[in-house]
């Protein structure tokens, strides 16, 4: 965005580029102008200007849909994205019909923000946002200039008000107690006690412990052609957990290497298992919720927390993540782990 600057009358003047236009023949930079007694408010009009009218489209894009844009931009990062990243963009094109045939440079923030608006009313708060997002991203792709001022966060408070979908301690005893078999049971398990999530729990072999230590550097992945396939883990990193003994034995106990089920199998029986106990707002995924709810209750350390379940940045990984663990942090887990004993023994 052009700085203002101020004119010999004392008023402030901002100009900012407006496109071309054909004069005696040739092509000619034009550009709009904006004054004001104040140089902050020459600029606030120009940038308002830019975001709402957007001056700074490019001739040669301006026929483009936005389905084209779309395509052509998921497209470009098939083999640069994970296959995950790749199959959401896929599954969400049809979420964008409202905007599909609106050339991409006459998509502003108005358009943005209507669309947005109306995805709200379907879609949780988090979906919404990857829309604006990816959106944001496909049109930039084009324009680079392009600003949007576009708040997800005000358009879904309805979210805020839905129920928690991670279990209490009694919940959690009685979905363990009423598990179908061992192999959801030990999911269940691996879920809330080692902080791990489904795919994570479905690639999971005994390979990967050495004691009451598990290693988990790996997770299972849909691929483009729906089959699973064991890949990286989400962050791509590898994390140690210190289960609790109990956990191990049973996973040690089972007849095949690992539980053999698909992330999808463990999240609906699980899902299936708590409508059964009247619990319709728990997932398995909150299960990793607890883990660190339970964790974060002792006032356990917050590195161990992340280190534990994996959320972390690259620099608190590398500085976090060692090869062997701290006395302190073996007696995080110890006092984690016997707490859990109590929950299964409710």
């Amino acid at each position: 965005m052009a700085t203002a600057k101020q004119l010999p009358s004392g008023s402030w003047r901002v100009q900012v580029f407006a496109g071309y236009e054909e004069k005696d023949g040739k092509k000619k930079a034009k550009y709009k102008s904006f004054t004001a007694s104040k140089k902050s408010e020459a600029e606030l009009l120009a940038k308002q200007y830019v975001v709402d009218v957007r001056i700074y489209k490019k001739p040669e894009k301006d026929q483009m849909l936005f389905k084209d844009a779309l395509a052509e931009y998921i497209a470009n990062r098939t083999n640069t994205r994970s296959t995950t990243t790749i199959i959401k963009y896929k599954s969400m094109v049809e979420g964008f019909k409202p905007i599909n045939d609106i050339p991409v440079c006459d998509i502003d923030n108005s358009t943005l923000m209507s669309f947005v608006n109306e995805l709200s009313e379907k879609k949780a708060q988090k979906t919404v946002l990857d829309y604006k997002n990816l959106a944001v991203s496909v049109i930039r792709e084009k324009i680079p200039g392009a600003v949007f001022r576009v708040n997800v966060g005000t358009l879904a408070e309805k979210d805020e008000e839905k129920e928690s979908n991670m279990p209490s301690e009694v919940q959690l005893a009685n979905i363990i107690k009423h598990a179908e078999n061992d192999k959801l049971r030990i999911a269940i398990y691996l879920g809330a006690f080692c902080m791990m999530r489904e795919g994570e729990v479905a690639a999971l072999s005994k390979s990967d412990i050495d004691s009451n230590i598990i290693t988990v550097r790996k997770a299972m992945k849909r691929g483009l052609d729906k089959k699973w396939y064991v890949d990286t883990t989400k962050t791509k990193k590898i994390r140690r957990v210190i289960a609790p003994q109990f956990v191990i034995d049973e996973f040690m106990k089972l007849p095949e290497d690992t539980l053999e089920l698909s992330p999808k199998a463990i999240a609906s029986r699980f899902s299936r298992l708590c409508k059964k106990l009247g619990y319709d707002n728990l997932s398995f995924h909150g299960l990793r919720k607890f883990g660190a709810s339970q964790w974060s209750l002792e006032n356990i350390n917050t590195a161990y927390i992340q280190a534990a379940g994996g959320w972390v940045s690259d620099t608190v990984m590398k500085r976090v993540y060692v090869k062997t663990f701290s006395e302190a942090q073996e007696q995080a887990f110890e006092t984690m782990n016997e707490k859990y004993k109590k929950i299964v023994n409710i």
